[in-house]
């Protein structure tokens, strides 16, 4: 009968040997957010060779794993897996003091945000590093010399696997899941942002007939002139700090419902009927007020001068409403877009996503690093963003690529 000692060992075999397990599994299952993070982590990886990398470390964490559980534990064993939880660690403390580093993907796919991921990925390995110094002080420094039997004959009609032959199975199985995953992950992918996309064609056609209504014009709750001040929405008087830019640019989908839109309450993809801002008036409630996550480009709210800097910023007149025939390019101009799905956007070898946007002429693209030139943007009083579509220089007048 075993001692606690080696009751102990055991425990710490299995937890270690468990957890090498179910970090590979969620690796491969869902491999494209710990390549973002090789990729992110290590720039001078490429698509191709974070995924080698990572099939390795699948396939050395799945290998640790097996020895762990069916294999005598040795020192030796016990170094390897300690250097490679060290250089594990490492590389999450580099993701955790990067700014905008996606998520490592230990815990499979969008379970847990980014940063918190990785702090609970070092408390892990923690955890672990911890267990195997327990197995190392319990393995003696030699192993004793096994006592050699001679082996049993095999029955004569045999056909069962033998422990290599399972052990290659797993192997084998583990290397196509990891080669095929990718392609499915890219599939769905595919499928959600054709979602959005549609999306947001959607939006333009509400808010092209909103102008087609209003004369021309977007939606424009403030008061001309004055960007710190209260919205107008609904016969009610609001109170906001920004008024002139971030909150009208959050609230504008409350005046397109429900006659030029029909959202759904529980459809949080492109619109959350979320906290209301406070009431000035005492009386009435407010109606439905939708803060929606796609968010109308800053470039209504002001006319062509106030971003060209031919005047003074100084010089309010210019915070007013436009019309949709202000617009100079069209089919280059970014209207809306879609502020959550794009801070989220996957990392890829080569042009890195920027956002999804809804464009002046009703098309809906991605735009990319590649797309977009920091010269086309200008930062301005009294808004809290700059970027394409949301502070793009001379305004509608302007284009947010090239």
């Amino acid at each position: 009968m075993p001692g606690p000692g080696m009751t102990a060992q055991r425990v710490s075999r299995v937890l270690v040997g468990g957890l090498f397990f179910v970090s590979a599994i969620a690796k491969a299952v869902s491999p494209g957010p710990a390549q973002d993070a090789l990729v992110f982590g290590l720039p001078w990886l490429d698509g191709h060779a974070a995924a080698f990398v990572l099939a390795g470390v699948v396939l050395t964490e799945t290998w640790l794993a097996l020895c762990l559980l069916l294999f005598p534990v040795s020192r030796p064993t016990l170094v390897g897996i300690s250097a490679l939880l060290l250089v594990f660690t490492a590389f999450l403390l580099r993701l955790v003091l990067t700014t905008g580093s996606p998520g490592c993907g230990c815990f499979g796919a969008g379970q847990l945000p980014p940063h918190t991921e990785h702090a609970v990925g070092m408390i892990r390995n923690a955890a672990m590093l911890g267990l195997v110094w327990y197995m190392w002080a319990s393995v003696p420094a030699r192993q004793p010399t096994p006592i050699r039997r001679r082996p049993l004959p095999a029955p004569p009609n045999s056909s069962g696997y033998t422990l290599i032959e399972m052990l290659v199975s797993i192997v084998i199985l583990t290397i196509l899941i990891s080669v095929l995953l990718p392609a499915l992950r890219s599939a769905r992918l595919a499928g959600r942002d054709a979602s959005a996309l549609s999306t947001l064609r959607q939006l333009h056609v509400g808010l092209a007939g909103y102008a087609a209504d209003q004369r021309d014009a977007f939606p424009f709750f403030a008061t001309p002139g004055k960007p710190y001040g209260n919205l107008y929405i609904h016969d009610h008087v609001y109170r906001s700090m920004s008024g002139a830019f971030d909150d009208q640019a959050g609230l504008w989908l409350s005046v397109l419902t429900p006659e030029f839109l029909n959202p759904l309450d529980e459809d949080s993809l492109w619109a959350d009927p979320g906290t209301q801002p406070r009431v000035r008036t005492t009386g009435e409630e407010p109606g439905h007020l939708i803060r929606s996550s796609y968010f109308l480009s800053y470039s209504v709210f002001a006319a062509k001068g106030y971003w060209d800097g031919d005047v003074p910023h100084t010089d309010l007149r210019h915070i007013r409403g436009t019309r949709w025939s202000d617009t100079t390019f069209p089919s280059s101009k970014g209207l809306i877009w879609d502020r959550e799905g794009s801070f989220s956007m996957r990392w890829t070898s080569g042009a890195r996503p920027l956002m999804f946007a809804a464009f002046v002429d009703g098309s809906a693209g991605v735009l990319t690093d590649t797309d977009a030139d920091d010269k086309l943007y200008v930062s301005a009083p009294f808004t809290s963003l700059v970027g394409p579509v949301v502070s793009t220089r001379d305004g509608l007048a302007g284009r947010d690529r090239r």
